[in-house]
């Protein structure tokens, strides 16, 4: 199945979905959407309305979460990469130096390779991320595919109150 196959039927899932079962959604998504990558790893990031720290929406296949809340003053080069509404790929030699705290979040959920999308519903509400321990050939393709995912997990994440 495609990515874009993936996209349509979430559209049409997340139409009728609303609290608990748009969450449920969220993590099944996350791991059509990292199969369909071949990523090893996943996650759904949200943002506390203070945009003060962060917190795990959902995870996949049971991504290791770590102690929990993180503050995002310590992630100034992801907030910078996110609020440009753009995402991101690395894989691990091709991190830049200035986004040392984020190279090793990442690789604490097992993401050596990440690609990271934003998600917005009316302002930036968190992230999407997919990795893998190894090198991953991610690019510009799945970036795109990838936006539209975030953007659907934006109107879960308002779904779910």
């Amino acid at each position: 199945m495609s990515l874009q196959m993936i996209v349509i039927d979430m559209t049409q899932e997340f139409a009728t979905a609303w609290g608990h079962q748009a969450e449920q959604l969220i993590g099944r998504y996350l791991g059509r959407v990292g199969d369909e990558l071949g990523a090893q790893a996943g996650g759904v990031i949200k943002f506390t309305p203070s945009m003060k720290s962060m917190g795990f929406v959902s995870s996949w296949p049971g991504t290791d979460q770590g102690d929990g809340s993180r503050e995002l003053g310590s992630y100034e080069w992801l907030m910078e990469q996110l609020n440009t509404g753009k995402g991101f790929y690395f894989s691990p030699d091709t991190w830049p130096s200035e986004a040392g705290a984020e190279k090793e979040l990442f690789a604490q959920w097992g993401c050596a390779s990440v690609i990271c999308v934003p998600i917005y519903r009316n302002e930036l509400r968190g992230f999407a991320f997919w990795g893998s321990e190894d090198t991953a050939n991610w690019g510009m393709n799945e970036l795109g595919g990838l936006k539209q995912v975030g953007n659907i997990f934006g109107i879960a994440l308002d779904k779910m109150g």
